[in-house]
């Protein structure tokens, strides 16, 4: 992405929104993370539209992706807004059940959001085992054995998505520990998908603290306004 691409971006824009311009700082912090292989943080005021960012980046590729929430409230007031204001109903929200089961699980929709405690259920990490190189379960033929098949080139989702990712550390006040073995599993099952954090809180420390634990560049740290 280029600043030649902006008219066409808000013309996008415009289809999804009510608005017909980027606010401060959205263009640019767009631009950056979307423009990088690495994993990148955009350290945003409240209100300043964090979350359009990686709404372009679902809408601007045809992969799918993982958002991470920190509670289910402020996973259904997010998917609210995004089917209230921004006309998208491409999205799911996926709970924890009676049973916790989710062997069966399969991508459907663009957005797929999900919090911490979620996201380390252990079938859906046997899940991203596979869909972090492009593989699926089904069967071949006329086997009854599930066999493991290649449906993509590289990974099936295009990024995950830590908003609100200072919850990652034990050095910021909103520290979860939902979050302890986040990032360790984030390494070991996705580690070939780029992670995109938002935050509006975020001291040094924290900063410094979410680098080590996912391995970000310094220059990835975006603060555009």
């Amino acid at each position: 992405i280029d600043n030649d691409l902006l008219p066409d971006l808000e013309y996008i824009l415009g289809e999804i929104s009510p608005f017909d311009t980027f606010k401060e700082g959205q263009f640019v912090a767009l631009k950056n993370m979307l423009g990088t292989k690495s994993h990148s943080v955009c350290i945003m005021p409240t209100g300043s539209g964090k979350s359009l960012i990686f709404y372009f980046a679902s809408l601007l590729q045809p992969l799918p992706l993982f958002v991470l929430s920190p509670t289910d409230i402020l996973i259904e007031d997010q998917i609210r807004n995004l089917k209230k204001i921004h006309h998208v109903d491409n999205v799911s929200h996926l709970k924890l059940t009676t049973d916790n089961n989710f062997s069966k699980f399969e991508m459907c929709n663009s957005l797929m959001y999900l919090t911490p405690t979620t996201f380390q259920n252990r079938h859906l990490l046997v899940k991203r085992r596979y869909i972090n190189n492009g593989h699926t379960l089904m069967y071949k033929g006329q086997s009854d054995v599930l066999q493991e098949v290649t449906i993509a080139p590289g990974p099936s989702i295009s990024y995950v998505v830590l908003d609100e990712i200072h919850c990652l550390s034990n050095w910021g006040h909103d520290f979860r520990p939902e979050y302890l073995m986040l990032s360790k599993f984030l390494n070991k099952f996705l580690d070939r998908i780029t992670f995109l954090g938002f935050t509006a809180t975020a001291n040094y420390t924290v900063v410094e603290d979410i680098q080590k634990q996912l391995h970000i560049p310094q220059e990835n740290i975006f603060s555009p306004k």
